[in-house]
């Protein structure tokens, strides 16, 4: 899997007490607040999603000290110290793969060309979200 950073000045605090919101506003929208470095809180917002995943990073493919298909590692360092960034993608099977589904069942249906696959590595669990676009802004309670 082939992935980029998506904002290279933020990184993702080793326990972000994360909290997830899908869907709240009805606009297709799926919201995640969670800390970064500095413990600084933030908010994400997915728009116009079309699919997410939820995985205990305890259930994703472990071999030789690397998770399997998942994110990046620097060589002698653990997952958790090396994966601190949301990443993109690049040219997604799970993109495919629902495309291919969604054509199935609508040959016009065109709204899966704007999807993009975004990863966060949130300590104790991996985050896969499907959606056009993020948006990162510091969360003022």
């Amino acid at each position: 899997m082939k992935t980029k950073i998506v904002f290279k000045d933020f990184q993702i605090h080793n326990v972000p007490m994360e909290t997830i919101l899908v869907d709240e506003s009805g606009k297709f929208e799926c919201c995640i607040m969670l800390d970064d470095i500095n413990e600084k809180r933030w908010k994400i917002v997915f728009k116009a999603y079309q699919a997410l995943k939820l995985t205990a990073v305890d259930c994703v493919e472990y071999e030789e000290g690397y998770f399997k298909n998942f994110c990046y590692q620097k060589e002698g360092e653990s997952f958790l110290s090396s994966c601190r960034y949301i990443l993109e993608v690049i040219d997604s099977e799970w993109i495919n793969e629902l495309k291919e589904n969604l054509l199935k069942n609508d040959t016009e249906a065109n709204f899966m060309d704007k999807a993009r696959h975004f990863v966060l590595p949130l300590y104790d669990y991996h985050i896969e979200i499907i959606a056009w676009d993020l948006e990162l802004t510091e969360y003022k309670e």
